[in-house]
């Protein structure tokens, strides 16, 4: 019998070494981190949803589902890069508002984001 040891990463695909997941997943790794640092996400009463500290990559990606599915609001306080842009809607399947500075609530009637401010 053969033991066979295999890392996967956060989309399921899988590696034969730890570093070459590791390498793998840097990238979700920098664009959750980017994402955190352009958007705050309010719930609706307006409280922020702040991102808990030390969070792996599979527990952040969690986290990142549960308050995109529950935030009212998205505040974009810096652009976001369209790498990370990209990265959100095609890697986590998510749609956000314009790439624009500003407060946006969701309009759960016609099912999109709208500028608050």
């Amino acid at each position: 019998m053969k033991m066979r040891i295999v890392y996967c990463a956060y989309d399921g695909t899988e590696f034969p070494t730890r570093e070459q997941c590791e390498e793998y997943e840097r990238p979700a790794i920098y664009h959750l981190n980017t994402f955190i640092r352009c958007v705050e996400c309010l719930d609706r009463n307006s409280e922020l949803l702040y991102c808990p500290a030390g969070l792996n990559l599979d527990e952040a990606l969690d986290w990142i589902n549960d308050v995109l599915q529950e935030c009212a609001y998205i505040k974009i306080n810096e652009l976001i890069p369209s790498e990370t842009l990209t990265f959100i809607n095609n890697e986590l399947g998510y749609y956000l508002p314009d790439n624009k500075i500003g407060l946006y609530k969701y309009d759960f009637e016609n099912d999109e984001w709208v500028r608050a401010d």
